[in-house]
């Protein structure tokens, strides 16, 4: 649908610019975006073209201060710990990964999961047979063929 601003009594929203995107509507899962474009018709005729279209992802969006936000898989560090706070789930890391407590999981509905590192397994190829091994702490090493 072509609507001129100028015919409707109203301000052009993009005097400024040639294009306008926003997110209209959102929620966890989805969000519906809106383009809007200016186009000139000639003659002096300018008129504003609507587009929009739903980006699909699941927890693309998350819950905070009584509205959806952007979520970004990114963690914020912090002295002795990382934090993934900006998301459907909630990550919190300490520094000492074996410590009681130091990995804990907060699900979109509010449980909370609470847990801690044994060890990692590090398989390097690279170092040829053998090169396989427990990294950070004394677990017995596993059954290779498991």
């Amino acid at each position: 649908m072509l609507v001129s601003a100028a015919a409707l009594g109203q301000p052009n929203p993009l005097a400024t610019g040639s294009e306008q995107v926003r997110v209209i509507q959102r929620d966890r899962d989805y969000q519906v975006i809106e383009r809007v474009t200016r186009e000139s018709l000639g003659g002096g005729t300018v008129v504003l073209k609507t587009n929009s279209y739903t980006v699909l992802g699941t927890g693309i969006s998350y819950w905070r201060d009584n509205q959806w936000k952007d979520s970004n898989p990114r963690f914020s560090l912090a002295p002795g710990l990382a934090l993934a706070d900006q998301g459907l789930f909630q990550l919190t890391l300490t520094s000492d990964i074996a410590a009681e407590g130091a990995v804990e999981w907060v699900t979109p509905d509010s449980k909370r999961f609470v847990t801690h590192g044994f060890g990692v397994w590090k398989d390097d190829r690279r170092m040829g047979p053998g090169g396989d091994r427990w990294v950070g702490n004394s677990m017995p090493k596993p059954d290779p063929g498991m």
